[in-house]
């Protein structure tokens, strides 16, 4: 999927508070066949945007529940294998 979408621009989403979340190609696309891509983003009619798991997969989430802050890290999957 990379080769094909190949030159395709890091995407960040601006969240509450200065918290960002960055998605790559694989983040932001699913390959639907050899020549379709489906860009995996979605609206609703509600007041509430949900993240999915494409976008989170690489990503480790934290949550301070105390101050009541969710933080986005990205994280290499990679070096968690060894």
């Amino acid at each position: 999927m990379e080769q094909d979408l190949k030159g395709f621009p890091l995407v960040t989403l601006h969240l509450a508070e200065g918290a960002d979340v960055y998605l790559d190609v694989e983040g932001m696309f699913r390959k639907a066949n050899d020549r379709v891509f489906c860009m995996a983003v979605d609206v609703t009619k509600y007041d509430l945007n949900v993240i999915g798991i494409l976008a989170q997969q690489y990503c480790n989430i934290g949550f301070d529940l105390n101050a009541m802050k969710v933080s986005f890290q990205r994280i290499e999957c990679e070096l968690l294998e060894d």
